[in-house]
């Protein structure tokens, strides 16, 4: 199952890319790191370290290794705690959780933290997922409501 996964990272990482300090990104037209300042630069570098992390914690099997993924997500958060405004390692973060952890709520927090950071630069597989997960999310909210009602009626019955 895991061994899939390999590839995925490595699009991650290639689609995500690392930075470089005074490199264009895209969500930063016409600015670069280093003119944003010595926090985002330092973030850049924590979020390189992230991606290099990321990547070492595949072998070449498409083992996982999760104390290395884990590593990551540390990584990323304090490159988002360095500068709140850097979309993405809250990007980075939510795809581990989507696709390493499978923990859909912790995916769709950072998928959303990414989308109010960098709402131009968002592609359709996020949105869907988005939208996927609060449609869901709305269904499960009926469904307690409805059992919540037909515990009152019980309830009622039973009086």
């Amino acid at each position: 199952m895991l061994k899939f996964l390999l590839p995925v990272v490595f699009m991650l990482v290639i689609a995500t890319g690392c930075i470089t300090p005074g490199q264009d990104r895209p969500g930063e037209i016409g600015e670069r790191p280093d003119a944003l300042g010595e926090k985002r630069s330092s973030a850049i570098l924590i979020f390189n370290e992230g991606n290099q992390s990321l990547l070492s914690a595949f072998n070449e099997d498409g083992e996982v290794n999760l104390e290395r993924v884990d590593e990551s997500i540390q990584l990323f958060r304090d490159s988002l705690r360095i500068d709140s405004t850097f979309a993405e390692p809250a990007k980075q973060i939510a795809i581990i959780y989507e696709f390493i952890k499978n923990d859909e709520a912790k995916a769709l927090e950072y998928y959303k933290m990414y989308q109010s950071l960098s709402p131009d630069s968002i592609d359709e597989s996020i949105l869907y997922f988005i939208e996927k997960a609060d449609s869901k999310s709305e269904d499960n909210d009926d469904e307690s409501l409805e059992d919540e009602h037909e515990d009152d009626d019980e309830d009622e019955e039973d009086n």
